[in-house]
């Protein structure tokens, strides 16, 4: 099995992992640190993820030019380029320290802590210390794990994520049952990036043999690599106003309640987000490849459609799971106090729907260098969110937050990108939503009737959630498999029922 097959399934046992753990220990979480604790955590994360922007899209470059460059075998000019990413890196990371410093100063100008008590905020500057620390270590490693990607080396770094996320969380369960609260889970996330970015440093040096040549800096490259690096970090920009933004405008209009109410949602949506990029990712340097040595659209549209497909066999049930099942499960998982969580996710979830089923263009774009417009467009729309969110907020509070990012999103990732695409970039979107028709009906209809029966029919108890949840899997999988699949389809899931059963089987003949 090649390393991109081995890359996107050890992406999603990755997900499969950090989605169970984080829905089973997000509750313990929530309720260990109580609500005004985890809106505190909640609200010194959505700074730090704004220090994350100093990263001005130079991950992805790394991605991107290694790639290119072992694509053209320049082997030279690589560990030129590692080195100056280092430089970079590590200027940006004495950058970041300084702005974090500055923002812990003045936390109580930045972060409005009107709403907090004295100890909330000496324990928010503590938190942000810690993290911003974190940050100040993770920039210049990070070239590792770019360059681990990009050498398609995906069992490393996937296994490397699954040890991680289950160790952390064996650490904090203890500590948290001990009493420990916000300050210790910032630390122990902190340890254990640092050993994870020493684990990826070692691999790069002793098992891919890279060298890191300092001293030749190749301004045209630079130049080159800002031009591509300027339109990622306009779309972290975008991203980060999304999905950090409202924990602000909520500490402001609401207080630290709303602002845990709020982010718990967006953890539930982050999920639902990797669902996606999980797959896309990993593909990168693969279309990289493509364009270098392929000026033909057809089979990178191909791959487009295909990757569109099976990711919204899996998007598209969760959406529909969630619109079905979601509100039973937030009182379960979060309790009464996070019922509001549900309506955020559900408004979320659909608006995302369609951009999450063309990640792949996104990758496209990376590899083209055509990353322009959608920069642009999506920051114009992400700013217009902002205020359009705010003023929803001071009158419906964390849905009316929700309700203007959502519009947003629709507005941009719905229609005009996919124009841009079809136009511009010349992928071909009518053959996408053709291929899509059937399962985006598909999925409406089994959508709609479960809704019926669970509102006019039948209420379930616990028991009876749980079974109509393993029923509703069981009928989406018939239905896909009779009516949406194509051969191709069936034959990835028969490789794949395969494969587990080879693995299953093959202990019994040892």
């Amino acid at each position: 099995m090649n390393q991109l097959k081995i890359g996107i399934i050890l992406s999603y046992v990755l997900l499969v992992i950090s989605t169970l753990s984080g829905i089973l220990y997000t509750p313990f979480l929530i309720r260990k640190l109580g609500q005004e604790e985890y809106g505190l955590f909640s609200l010194a994360s959505s700074v730090i993820a704004y220090l994350l922007l100093f990263d001005f899209g130079l991950g992805s470059a790394v991605t991107r030019f290694t790639a290119k460059f072992r694509a053209e075998n320049k082997i030279c000019e690589q560990y030129e380029m590692f080195g100056m990413f280092f430089i970079l890196y590590t200027i940006v990371a004495i950058v970041v320290g300084i702005c974090g410093f500055m923002i812990i100063c003045n936390a109580d100008a930045v972060l409005d802590c009107s709403k907090m008590t004295s100890e909330q905020v000496s324990r928010m500057k503590v938190i942000l210390y810690i993290l911003t620390a974190n940050l100040c270590v993770t920039f210049p490693f990070s070239v590792f794990s770019a360059i681990i990607t990009a050498y398609e080396r995906f069992f490393f770094i996937k296994s490397l994520g699954v040890i991680r996320i289950l160790l952390q969380i064996a650490v904090m369960i203890p500590l948290l049952i001990w009493g420990y609260k916000a300050v210790a889970l910032a630390v122990t996330m902190t340890i254990f990036n640092a050993v994870t970015l020493i684990f990826n440093a070692l691999y790069c040096f002793f098992r891919l043999k890279i060298k890191v040549y300092f001293g030749n800096m190749d301004f045209s490259l630079l130049k080159d690599i800002s031009g591509y690096s300027f339109y990622i970090f306009l779309n972290a920009v975008m991203d980060n106003i999304y999905w950090s933004s409202g924990q602000f405008i909520l500490s402001y209009t609401g207080g630290l309640q709303q602002t845990a109410i709020y982010a718990a949602a967006i953890r539930l949506v982050m999920f639902y987000i990797s669902l996606s990029v999980t797959f896309s990712s990993v593909l990168l340097p693969k279309i990289t490849r493509m364009s270098v040595t392929d000026s033909d659209m057809h089979n990178i549209s191909k791959l487009f459609v295909k990757v569109g497909r099976l990711q919204f066999f899996i998007i598209g049930t969760v959406a529909a799971g969630f619109l079905i099942f979601g509100q039973q499960f937030i009182l379960l998982w979060a309790g009464d106090e996070y019922q509001h969580a549900y309506w955020v996710c559900v408004i979320l979830m659909l608006s995302l729907l369609v951009p999450l089923i063309q990640n792949t263009a996104i990758e496209v774009l990376k590899a083209k260098k055509r990353l322009v417009f959608r920069s642009v467009l999506y920051i114009l729309l992400s700013l217009a969110g902002l205020f359009i969110s705010y003023f929803f907020a001071v009158r419906m509070g964390v849905i009316g937050c929700a309700i203007g990012t959502g519009l947003s999103l629709l507005l941009g990732n719905g229609v005009i990108i996919n124009i841009y695409y079809w136009k511009f970039i010349k992928l071909d979107i009518p053959l996408f939503w053709r291929q899509l028709t059937p399962l985006v009906s598909a999925v409406t209809v089994v959508t709609a009737v479960f809704l019926i029966f669970n509102k006019y029919i039948y209420s379930p108890d616990i028991t009876g959630y749980g079974i109509e949840v393993i029923l509703f899997c069981f009928v989406m999988t018939m239905v896909y498999w009779l009516f949406c699949m194509n051969t191709s389809e069936k034959e990835i899931c028969r490789s794949m029922l395969k494969k587990s059963w080879m693995l299953r089987r093959r202990p019994e003949h040892a």
